[in-house]
């Protein structure tokens, strides 16, 4: 009985210690940015490369985002009119995977 008890415990413990040792994922953020190229990667992905306008940038230099196919139309238009117009886009994206990803994209006034 004392060993199942014991055997129990440490179980416990191993998982709770791993549950607190992974690397938690960046939440999904919104940024300012600046569009440096929009466009899409042959017919399986559309790609964003942005720049974080920010005093202190959250990343360096011009970075690639992916858009969801299902959207790309829409982010594109947005992108695109920030690039002609020169104006800054307000993107939510998640940093925390091995793919960028924006989920939606604003121009800024």
């Amino acid at each position: 009985m004392k060993t199942r008890g014991l055997l129990i415990g440490l179980l416990a413990v191993a998982i709770f210690g791993l549950c607190f040792s992974t690397t938690a994922l960046a939440q999904p953020a919104w940024y300012d940015c600046t569009v440096d190229q929009a466009g899409p990667m042959g017919s399986l992905s559309t790609r964003l490369f942005l720049t974080h306008a920010a005093e202190t940038p959250v990343w360096e230099g011009s970075q690639e985002f992916f858009i969801p196919q299902d959207r790309a139309k829409e982010f594109l238009a947005v992108a695109l009119t920030a690039i002609v117009n020169n104006k800054q886009v307000k993107v939510y994206c998640d940093l925390g995977g091995p793919r960028l990803n924006v989920r939606a994209i604003y121009l800024k006034k």
